[in-house]
């Protein structure tokens, strides 16, 4: 079968709108304020292949905790972080990005829902690939600066909790995620 130039150009056009239509948008990281570059109601997609958390534990807080580092919450569930909720006793999944005061990638980390009278944690671990967020803050160091944490809610009091992640295990600081978790029954 013959195509005449016109069929020709179509088709590419065609193929080239595809392309456009799937392709995903790098999400922005927020500023260092904790506020976000851009407003968008779109959740980012990350290339995040490291997984941790497990079950919560109870957390109690040192009372030599400063606040530093540099955090952002994309995604709770794989959905928007506002209204966020999960059910006690069910499984919730947190992604972002994360770095130390040193604006590295952190090696020990907690993430940390605080409550009113309870607060819990899970162990974060960093390592997913994030280039926009060393392309946005400069910094080819924080390259592989995400994270996905899934949380085993059992036990978990319902009640809203703010959402944080503490960094380092010489000099421990708080980065405050901005973002809240209402645990329902």
């Amino acid at each position: 079968m013959k195509f005449s130039p016109m069929h020709r150009i179509v088709s590419a056009l065609a193929i080239s709108m595809a392309f456009v239509g799937c392709s995903e948008k790098a999400a922005e990281p927020p500023l260092v304020d904790g506020s976000s570059p851009v407003a968008t109601a779109e959740v980012p997609r990350t290339a995040n292949p490291v997984v941790a958390g497990g079950a919560v534990q109870e957390y109690v807080p040192s009372a030599a905790i400063s606040e530093g580092g540099h955090c952002f919450l994309d995604a709770v569930n794989g959905g928007p972080t506002k209204g966020a909720t999960a059910q006690v006793d069910k499984e919730v999944s947190f992604g972002g990005w994360v770095s130390d005061t040193d604006n590295r990638v952190p090696t020990t980390a907690l993430f940390v829902l605080e409550g009113s009278s309870n607060s819990y944690s899970v162990p974060l671990v960093a390592g997913g690939e994030r280039p926009d967020v060393a392309a946005a803050l400069s910094n080819e160091a924080l390259q592989n600066s995400g994270y996905n944490v899934v949380a085993q809610l059992d036990g978990v009091a319902p009640g809203e909790y703010a959402l944080a992640i503490v960094l380092g295990s010489d000099q421990v600081v708080r980065c405050e995620l901005n973002a809240k978790l209402t645990v329902d029954i």
